[in-house]
Order: C-alpha cells, then structure tokens, then sequence
C-alpha cells in the first residue's frame, strides 16, 4: 500500500504557491463587487416576483371563470 502522506504534502505545497501568485481585489475593490451583486439580486429577484405575481392572477382569472 502506497503512503499518500507525500502526495498531500505536495498537493498543499503547490497549493501555497499557487494561491501566492493571485492578486487579491483591494477593498474598495470588494465592496463595488458586493453592491453589483446585491443590485442584480434585487432585481431579479423583483423581476421573478413580478412575473410570478401577474402568472398567478391570470391563473385565478381563468380557474374562477
């Protein structure tokens, strides 16, 4: 049976080095990202609403017809 302790040894190692090379976005940076999220959410999540709303009254208008 192999010793996978190596293996993982390296894995992490690699995994460092690799992580070392990304640029990580500045602060502002981050905070910019988490608005444009939060407004796309808002909006799609008021769009859904809103189609889901206008599906659901046409359905009652044809059920109690």
């Amino acid at each position: 049976m192999n010793n996978p302790i190596p293996k993982i040894r390296q894995f992490y190692f690699d995994t460092l080095q690799e992580v070392k090379k990304c640029t990580w976005p500045t602060n502002n940076e981050l905070i910019e990202s988490t608005v444009i999220v939060l407004v796309a959410l808002v909006l799609v999540s008021s769009f859904i609403w809103g189609i889901d709303t206008v599906i659901q009254q046409l359905v009652r208008f044809f059920i109690l017809s």
